[in-house]
């Protein structure tokens, strides 16, 4: 809302907010795995379905599990009337991991981290199912990307209604499912693959790749804190 002093990329589109779990993460301290995997299962069944979510923004990763795969397949083959409900996941912190569960799915839209200059940061998970990247620097509070947060004082900032530090690739997955809201509502046909190959084709190509159309693991030196990628917004 303009009250909040705040636009996002596609500013006409609902926001659909999902309690995954009633209990506060890790639920791990609190119950099984499985049953957390099982909740958030639900959760994007809910979304796709009863939601009507043409969208699914996920900026969290986990170990790799049947519940949230199929979860997120059947949005992707069934949502929006069978066009698919478009998945855009956060790649992970960690390059050391590649791209993380779900992002390095087939169908999912994976989003790693380039800094203002479009060098592609370090800590960002990368590999060959990476598709884009968007800019985002910094973790654990020291990221550069302002948004709102929940009202004070039940937010990241006890003391406002905006976080001035959000980061990682969770703040550029973010930015690209706003992309995403914004392409559906030009062309609400569109399917997942073409959201997928719009994305890809259309993004700022960087140099420093050696002609190459794609990274993996091996061709990136991870000692050198910032490696030129191919995309970027």
């Amino acid at each position: 809302r303009s009250s909040y002093g705040i636009r996002g990329i596609a500013s006409g589109v609902r926001i659909l907010p999902i309690n995954v779990h009633p209990q506060l993460y890790p639920i791990a301290s609190i119950q099984s795995p499985t049953n957390y995997y099982e909740s958030v299962g639900d959760a994007i069944t809910w979304a796709y379905t009863t939601g009507n979510a043409d969208i699914i923004s996920c900026s969290i990763w986990f170990d790799d599990n049947t519940y949230i795969s199929n979860a997120l397949n059947n949005a992707m083959n069934y949502g929006r009337n069978g066009k698919g409900t478009v998945v855009v996941c956060a790649s992970g912190n960690n390059p050391y991991y590649g791209v993380n569960f779900p992002a390095d799915m087939p169908n999912t839209i994976a989003v790693g981290s380039v800094d203002n200059t479009g060098n592609y940061y370090y800590y960002s998970g990368r590999g060959t199912t990476l598709d884009l990247v968007a800019p985002s620097v910094g973790t654990n509070g020291s990221g550069n990307v302002v948004t709102t947060d929940r009202s004070a004082p039940k937010g990241y900032n006890a003391s406002g209604d905006y976080v001035y530090d959000f980061g990682g690739s969770s703040a550029a997955c973010h930015q690209v499912a706003g992309e995403v809201a914004l392409m559906l509502s030009c062309n609400p046909n569109l399917t997942v693959d073409n959201v997928r190959s719009i994305l890809r084709d259309t993004a700022c190509k960087l140099p420093g790749m050696n002609g190459l159309n794609r990274t993996d693991d091996e061709n990136i030196d991870k000692s050198i804190p910032q490696v030129k990628f191919i995309y970027k917004f």
